[in-house]
């Protein structure tokens, strides 16, 4: 029940036993290619251990029910995986590694798609905060301490609060894969001693496959990063909470002023008709009650005996996905309370002048302070306010009968003294602050977390996704790198092992020094599925990537699965007009350009409506080295595909912006005309990179087209 009320159903998945079964099958995988990278086993035995790590090869229910009587799965995922593996290189399977090496990776990995997953939800949770914060930055309402009001704030302040609250536990999310999530790797006692003195060079060519950090030595029996990871985890939970604790506070009969969202079904009692119950908020809080509870069993495995543990790293096994998954569902259920979250801002109003309005109590003293002092305004007003309370007056009736008041402030000054839109001190800007304080997901993404050498330039990747999931290559648009695709990743890696990679010259990856060509770039890109050891992939390209796309459906058929060309053409532009590009480029450099690329990137009413987001494009074109962008519009210029593109069998969805300049609609339509059974789709309103400007769109559509729904 616990994964249906109290995790999401993204992060149940992440650890299934399914999952951890393909995590440990790509550690080994990954193992394979490392040690022959060292010269330790043949190529051709790696190449036999990768072919057979695949997880839907294995029964993960029967690997996991032969791991009670052998006490940890690797044994039997190891029998049964060499079992798999041809006769010559069976010997070489899970060489050199033990199995903590192994099951701790692969939690690491487990780990650090969980941690992304969870930033993502939190992003959701700060969106609306930010939202409400901003709306309802001059709704005043009653602050309250102690569970008394005490003073005005208003509800952006409160809204802002939470949003700060939210985006602290971000960053420290996003620390953690680079400080607490390295590479486990040192074989049985931690001296890697089967490889003499090269476990170290295999070490590092392990984290490498993996993307994952290089740690100074192997820490089987130290598992700080492990408490440092369950304890981030715990704050996040305790922070959902504390949103979830004010949002059904707020939304008690007797205050009234928040409800949920209403939908059918939802909040309901089986016995009392009018009840309109706050369940988001409860599951939420439920829920990091499970999280947090759980946190204690991870710090108690500090303790752990000589070089491994005998219980402690075993108890980890259940207590860190359950940490995770009780913590995302405490995420989520929080992400729906806000979203949907109804003020009731004239509930607001009326409870500010519950009991007379004495919450405005210390406005008062503080305008007497400078005549009385402190203490004797304070001594004074308490008065005033007794009364007040006692017979059921306003505190402003019972301020102007005393003579101690009216004798220093008027009406008028006593009016304004009790005007609790006077008293909101920093507020506002304390609300511009949190709002500026929002993590943009496409600024603040990761970048490549890996690189591989092609042709003597050495290219940056990103992977994010299950590894047993359908691989999927996204490939961006001149002058852009891979952070372009980020409004679709965190969406189709649901679905797909995603690949994202910075072309030649662009983002992360090297500079050439001699023009491209569109066969250069296709290379590039089988290359980069050859040492992922993918066989078969579905292609999403955008623009350039588009032309890169239909290069390697037509000349590499085999290794495409789905294809979707995006803002494509057979063949861009005329000579003359990539000439022209190029010499504005090299006499100004890509400020010269990038107004006006910018400006055939999207229409002026998206510019005029997103003005960060054309900001973050505009500085990627401007970040792209000149050389690289150059040797790209080298290999456009001279690239012409049109006689060929009717060579292409993959299933192809062509998506045109209606309003794209670069690649208009009529040579969508060709496109189209020329590859067999394709699908055309034109999204209305949108320019050239139609994935940003129609991003949710966009993302449906390929992902219901690659899915072959």
């Amino acid at each position: 029940m616990s994964d249906v009320l109290f995790s999401s159903p993204a992060m149940a998945e992440l650890f299934t036993p399914r999952a951890m079964v393909a995590a440990m099958l790509r550690v080994e995988l990954a193992l394979a290619r490392a040690l022959a990278r060292a010269d330790v086993i043949p190529a051709d035995a790696a190449d036999a251990i990768a072919a057979a790590c695949r997880v839907e090869l294995y029964d993960a229910d029967a690997v996991f029910d032969e791991s009670a009587t052998a006490g940890t799965p690797v044994i039997p995922l190891v029998r049964m995986l060499t079992e798999r593996v041809d006769t010559k290189a069976r010997g070489w399977v899970h060489w050199g590694a033990t199995s903590q090496d192994i099951i701790d990776t692969a939690m690491v990995l487990q780990m650090r798609a969980g941690i992304e997953l969870l930033a993502r939800e939190l992003r959701g949770v700060a969106e609306s905060a930010a939202a409400l914060a901003d709306r309802y930055r001059y709704a005043e309402m009653a602050g309250r301490t102690l569970g008394q009001h005490a003073a005005p704030i208003t509800f952006g302040l409160k809204a802002a609060r939470w949003l700060a609250l939210t985006t602290r536990q971000i960053r420290a999310l996003e620390a953690l894969p680079s400080t607490a999530l390295p590479l486990q790797f040192g074989g049985a006692v931690g001296t890697l001693a089967p490889f003499g003195d090269s476990g170290p060079l295999v070490a590092a060519h392990l984290a490498e496959e993996l993307a994952l950090p290089l740690p100074e030595l192997p820490w089987h029996a130290e598992r700080d990063r492990i408490a440092t990871v369950a304890a981030a985890l715990g704050v996040a939970a305790g922070a959902m909470s504390k949103i979830a604790s004010d949002v059904a506070l707020l939304a008690q009969t007797e205050i009234g002023e928040v409800a949920e969202g209403a939908q059918p079904g939802k909040g309901g009692s089986s016995a009392m008709p009018q009840k309109r119950n706050p369940v988001d908020a409860m599951s939420a809080l439920a829920a990091a009650r499970l999280a947090i509870g759980l946190v204690p069993t991870l710090m108690s495995g500090l303790a752990q005996e000589h070089e491994r543990a005998i219980g402690a790293w075993q108890a980890e096994w259940v207590a860190l996905p359950h940490v995770f998954r009780h913590t995302a569902g405490a995420v989520m259920h929080v992400r729906r309370s806000l979203a949907g979250l109804e003020v009731h801002h004239d509930r607001m109003r009326q409870n500010l002048s519950l009991a007379g309005g004495t919450l405005m109590a210390e406005a008062l003293s503080v305008a007497l302070a400078p005549r009385l002092g402190r203490t004797e305004a304070q001594s004074v007003v308490k008065s005033a306010s007794e009364r007040a309370l006692r017979e059921g007056i306003p505190l402003q009736r019972a301020a102007l009968d005393d003579a101690r008041i009216s004798s220093i402030l008027s009406a008028d000054d006593v009016n304004r003294a009790l005007n609790p839109s006077r008293y909101l001190g920093s507020a506002d800007a304390f609300i511009n602050r949190a709002l500026a304080s929002l993590p943009d997901p496409s600024r603040d993404a990761p970048h490549a977390t890996a690189r591989v050498e092609i042709d003597g330039l050495n290219i940056a990747y990103r992977v994010d996704g299950d590894v047993s999931n359908p691989a999927l290559v996204l490939i961006n648009s001149l002058g852009t790198d891979l952070r372009v695709w980020e409004p679709q990743a965190d969406s189709l890696s649901q679905y797909f092992r995603v690949i994202r990679y910075d072309a030649r010259g662009h983002g992360e990856s090297d500079v050439p020094a001699e023009p491209a060509t569109i066969d250069r770039l296709g290379a590039d890109l089988v290359a980069l599925l050859d040492h992922l050891n993918i066989e078969r992939a579905h292609l999403c390209g955008l623009s350039l990537g588009g032309l890169t796309a239909l290069w390697v459906a037509v000349y590499h058929a085999d290794r495409v699965g789905r294809a979707v060309f995006a803002n494509a053409s057979a063949r861009f532009g005329t000579t003359q007009s990539w000439d022209e590009r190029m010499r504005a480029v090299r006499a100004g450099g890509m400020e010269a350009i990038s107004e006006t690329v910018v400006g055939r990137f999207f229409g002026a009413p998206f510019r005029a409506e997103h003005p960060d987001l054309t900001r973050f494009i505009t500085d990627m074109v401007e970040a792209t080295p000149v050389t690289g962008y150059l040797a790209a519009c080298a290999a456009v210029r001279d690239a012409d595909l049109r006689d060929v593109v009717s060579r292409i069998r993959a299933p192809s969805l062509v998506l045109a912006g209606e309003l794209d300049q670069s690649a208009p609609l009529r040579q969508s339509e060709e496109l189209h005309a020329s590859i067999s059974g394709s699908e055309l789709v034109v999204l209305p309103g949108a320019a050239h990179l139609s994935n940003l400007e129609q991003a949710e769109e966009f993302t449906r559509l390929v992902t219901t087209f690659l899915r072959g729904l």
